[in-house]
């Protein structure tokens, strides 16, 4: 992780595999980045995610975010390769946050995105869907936009939570029902090692256990990491980024 940097407009990091699905991501923002040339590729991208948790019901982060981010000037100044996280355990998970500057409470809550999003075969392999071969979740039962028309999504993979456009607290009761349980209570839903980790871990189990049951503490803790982390190593047209 080398910071908002526009770096995932260059292949080099792009077709890093923690990557995989993205390009179609970074197609959607083609159009509007080209309609707004003075905006930032670093900038769109962090706006762009900021909206999308809006538009799930998540939290409004825009007002609190800087911007003003400025590029790298190409694909020389990207950062190496396998620095994102990978769907491992408590200690990769530390290894990889303690060294951007998180705590444990800002790993449970970073972890809780989750909530929206599926997982495919043909990108991370992690589970056995592919696109257009999904669950009794993402069949395309799912209404993919506010207004209920049509959305452009497809169908296909494995989601961590039933309702996986919306951007609330099931992940964390998901995954506490299974650690009640001993065992997965639905089989329908997506459960990695690194979230499983989440509940095992005895540091790291008690913010699942309060985010569980307060949906509003999560938002707003998961609010204060996204911020967090969409500021993290950027370099900024003015000192201290623009408000």
């Amino acid at each position: 992780c080398g910071g908002a940097s526009g770096g995932i407009i260059y292949d080099v990091e792009l077709s890093d595999a923690a990557n995989a699905g993205l390009p179609k991501a970074l197609k959607f923002l083609q159009p509007i980045k080209a309609k707004y040339p003075g905006v930032s590729w670093a900038d769109t991208i962090q706006l762009a995610s900021a909206c999308a948790l809006k538009h799930c019901g998540g939290p409004d982060i825009i007002p609190y975010m800087k911007f003003g981010r400025k590029d790298i000037s190409g694909p020389e100044e990207c950062p190496p390769a396998g620095r994102l996280p990978m769907p491992e355990g408590a200690d990769h998970l530390r290894k990889i946050f303690y060294r951007m500057g998180f705590n444990d409470q800002e790993i449970v809550a970073l972890s809780g995105g989750h909530t929206i999003g599926r997982a495919f075969k043909d990108r991370s392999g992690t589970v056995e869907e592919a696109a257009g071969r999904g669950t009794q979740y993402t069949n395309g039962s799912e209404v993919a936009r506010l207004d209920g028309k049509e959305g452009i999504g497809m169908k296909g993979g494995r989601s961590w939570c039933r309702k996986w456009l919306k951007f609330d607290n099931e992940y964390f009761i998901n995954i506490m029902e299974d650690a009640k349980s001993k065992s997965k209570v639905d089989n329908g839903l997506l459960v990695l090692k690194s979230d499983n980790c989440l509940v095992t871990d005895p540091s790291f189990r008690p913010y699942v256990e309060v985010y569980a049951k307060d949906n509003n503490k999560f938002l707003c803790d998961y609010a204060q990491a996204h911020i967090k982390l969409s500021e993290l190593g950027c370099q900024y047209v003015v000192d201290g980024g623009i408000k």
